[in-house]
């Protein structure tokens, strides 16, 4: 009911302004990203909040219409080749106050959890911790764009690590 009424219930009512797209469209993010790793868990067989794959993740909220080799393409892509092993798990999400530090990332790993930056967090909205070898996010920046490439105009720029992590004196790798 939620992905086939809900969700596009939501996305109708952003679109014509009934919805504040920034804290709104935030939660309409998290509810969708809740949905694809709770597909995940089921179709693996695991309990909701459990570690998955992180390419299943990326993969079920990709269009189902996309064949093996696009599929494959986009993997390939957007996830950097020290985390195609990578694992992942989120049951929630936590709102955090202040600007993002390693020890949150790992605290929030161990709980299961994703995080909501604060609202003067640059160019992020959500992310979500890998489980790796080294500290790992998936970020997430909720907008309404027109163009989908990394043009110096787009949203995308922002999610570079040295615009989102200015001034942090540890690297995070992001995808």
């Amino acid at each position: 009911m939620l992905e086939e009424c809900f969700i596009p219930a939501l996305h109708d009512g952003m679109v014509s302004g009934a919805f504040n797209k920034g804290r709104d469209g935030e939660l309409v993010a998290q509810i969708i990203i809740l949905l694809a790793f709770d597909k995940v868990c089921k179709s693996l067989g695991k309990e909701i909040g459990e570690m998955v794959p992180l390419h299943l993740v990326i993969t079920e909220r990709l269009p189902e219409e996309l064949n093996v080799e696009a599929v494959n393409m986009v993997l390939g892509r957007c996830t950097p080749d020290l985390l195609r092993e990578a694992s992942v798990s989120c049951a929630q999400f936590v709102k955090l106050s202040g600007q993002l530090e390693r020890d949150e990332i790992l605290q929030l790993a161990e709980r299961h959890a994703g995080g909501v930056l604060h609202s003067r967090q640059l160019g992020l909205d959500l992310f979500l911790p890998v489980v790796h070898s080294e500290p790992a996010a998936i970020v997430v920046q909720v907008k309404a764009c027109e163009a989908l490439h990394d043009s110096s105009n787009s949203a995308g720029r922002l999610l570079r690590p040295s615009v989102a992590f200015a001034g942090n004196p540890w690297t995070v790798n992001l995808i």
